[in-house]
Formats: C-alpha cells, sequence, structure tokens
C-alpha cells in the first residue's frame, strides 16, 4: 500500500510520447543469428577461463560516447581457484579502486577516493561520505557460482563502467551478460599483438549491443574485445588483454583484506527508506516529460497519477 500511494502521488508521463522517444534512441541491429562453429569457438572462450587453476592478466580499458565522458584506464587482473580474485584500476598512473574476492565477501575500496557517483553522491549522500572518501570501503556477500565481478567492477570509478568479459566465469558463473547473447557469428580471422585470432560478433539484447571478440587460437582466451551500445549516440567500451598467465603462482596474500579501524562502510540508499508514509502529501516537483515539456505535480491535483521510471540496456 505504501508503494502505491507514492506511485499515485507521483507525476504523469505519457507513455505513448516516451515509447517513441526510446524507438528513434534505441536504434538496435538486426541480431546476430547463432552460427554452430562460432559458438563452438565462444564455448572454447569460456571453458579456457573456467578450466585454469589461476588466470592473471593486464587489461587496457576504455570506454566512449557517455556525454563528455571518456575514461581511460588500466586493470589488473588476479583470479585463483576456487573463489578469490583482485582487480586493481590505474587512472592516469594512479591506483583508484581495488576490488578482493576473499572467497566468502567482495571487498570494494577507493585508494583514489570514493567516486562522485551523481544523485548518490548529493544531499545527505555527499554530507555523510564526503569526509570519509580516502577511508571508506564497500561489502557484498559471495556466493561462487553467482558472483559477478563485472558488475562488481561498476563500483570502481565514477564511469561505472562494466567490464566485457566477466572475470566470474572463471569461477564457473554464466557471466553477467551471457543470457542476455542473440546469437554468435564468425568473422575472418586476425592476428592482434602478434598473436593469430578468430574473430567473432554477437549482438545481445536483440541488437540493442554488439560485441566483437578476438580469441586466441592458441590458448582461447579473449586478447581484445569491444562492445557498442547501438543508440543514436554510439556508446563503446575497448578493451585489450596483455602479460596473460595461466597456471601461474599468485601469493594468497592478494585475496586478503578487511577495512582498517575506524572506516566507513558506504551502502547506497535503500529505496524504502524514500517512500512517503500514507497520508502525508507528497512534496511539489518540476519535471521534465518525454517530449520535452516541463510537468508540475501540483498542476495535477484531485488527480490519479502514475509514474514509470526506467531503463533499457
Amino acid at each position: 500500500m505504501r508503494r502505491v500511494a507514492l506511485v499515485a502521488a507521483c507525476a504523469v508521463i505519457c507513455l505513448n510520447t516516451l515509447a517513441a522517444a526510446l524507438a528513434d534512441d534505441l536504434l538496435g541491429v538486426p541480431p546476430v543469428k547463432d552460427e554452430p562453429a562460432a559458438r563452438a569457438i565462444y564455448n572454447s572462450m569460456l571453458d579456457a577461463m573456467k578450466k585454469a587453476d589461476t588466470l592473471s592478466y593486464t587489461n587496457a580499458y576504455s570506454i566512449d560516447g557517455f556525454g563528455p565522458l571518456h575514461l581511460k584506464s588500466v586493470y589488473k587482473v588476479y583470479l585463483k581457484k576456487p573463489n578469490y580474485a583482485r582487480i586493481e584500476e590505474t587512472i592516469d598512473g594512479k591506483l583508484a579502486g581495488v576490488i578482493v574476492l576473499d572467497g566468502t565477501t567482495v571487498w570494494t575500496w577507493w585508494p583514489g577516493g570514493l567516486p562522485e557517483w551523481g544523485p548518490y553522491f548529493t544531499g545527505e549522500g555527499k554530507a555523510k561520505y564526503d569526509p570519509v572518501r580516502m577511508t571508506s570501503y564497500r561489502k557484498v556477500a559471495s556466493t561462487k557460482g553467482e558472483d559477478s565481478l563485472s558488475y562488481s567492477s561498476l563500483f570502481l570509478d565514477r564511469s561505472m563502467g562494466m567490464l566485457i568479459v566477466d572475470p566470474s566465469v572463471f569461477m564457473g558463473s554464466q557471466g553477467l551478460m551471457e543470457r542476455q547473447l542473440d546469437g554468435v557469428k564468425s568473422l575472418p580471422a586476425e592476428k592482434i599483438t602478434g598473436e593469430d585470432c578468430d574473430v567473432l560478433e554477437a549482438t545481445l539484447m536483440q541488437g540493442q549491443m554488439t560485441w566483437k571478440l578476438w580469441v586466441s587460437k592458441k590458448t582461447r582466451l579473449p586478447i581484445a574485445q569491444t562492445e557498442t551500445v547501438n543508440w543514436q549516440q554510439k556508446r563503446v567500451k575497448e578493451e585489450r588483454w596483455s602479460d596473460v598467465a595461466v597456471g601461474g603462482k599468485i601469493d594468497d596474500s592478494l585475496f586478503k583484506w578487511s577495512p582498517p579501524q575506524g572506516w566507513t562502510e558506504f551502502k547506497f540508499p535503500d529505496l524504502n527508506e524514500g517512500l512517503i508514509p500514507v497520508g502525508k502529501p507528497m512534496p511539489d516537483f518540476d519535471v521534465v516529460a518525454a517530449d520535452g515539456a516541463h510537468l508540475k505535480l501540483s498542476a495535477l491535483k484531485g488527480k490519479v497519477v502514475w509514474i514509470d521510471v526506467w531503463r533499457a540496456g
């Protein structure tokens, strides 16, 4: 009932206008049809990650097309069976964020300071975390086979960009985007950084996203990947792997971390805490509708109103 009360107290959005706006923006491409030979190469890439006892690599990462944002960073990834991982992100030569999976917990902390994630770092959030930006951490329980280190990488920097090939595949997880694949097809083979590679193209979510993968013929591991979000304004990620080591010794100390005394746990706001109690008037606000017009809540007094806030991709 509290949720219904909140929804009924919000602004009206014309769903037809919203759908038309999204149709114009989310152009998409024709989904790829699965080619058995290409899918076999793709599966061999996943199997190569799953079968390794240890895997480490350096990932040169860039993301472009998110408004004015253009980010380049370097990830150093260490993975060890059965359920250990460490990911260090460096930006402009400085360590920005670290993820440690110690077998039971995924820890994230930010030597470069807690990123300012837009609406999560305003008002009360900013007042709470600004003084402890250098001594904050995030903690999430781990379930082997269900984790997504790609999702965890969202919280390393302000771009909130995920890794394309999910490192959690190494631990037997499906991978965050696996279930969204439309199909995989083969492209002409190429050589990347001295490696002969099979080249694959895949689409996801009915053509909303396109992957291109260069898979080493020797190791069956991905040497390079691109991800394109097929909007009017193309959004592109690129990854290049180097220093790839399979089966090498990785010291267990890399997978141990606990917050120093006095550090503050970062938590995203609980949406339930923001619900308006039944019977309490909704504060007035002004929003921009999908057609660009301004809509004020007070102008709809006496009417039942509905707001649908969502995103695609």
